[in-house]
């Protein structure tokens, strides 16, 4: 399913940076924000600071 791939490839992104969480149901664990900022970061090799 396309579902998993996605969240198999998101896993693999986010195990590159330290203190990520594993993410188990895309959707949902990605609702608050964190994980994706994460992504983003690992991907786009970039920084976010100032997160609250």
């Amino acid at each position: 399913e396309q579902l998993q791939a996605y969240t198999a490839w998101v896993n693999s992104q986010l195990k590159k940076r330290p203190g990520s969480r594993v993410i188990q149901n895309l959707p949902l664990d990605m609702k608050d924000g964190v994980a994706f900022i994460q992504l983003i970061e690992v991907v786009g090799k970039y920084c976010i600071k100032h997160l609250s």
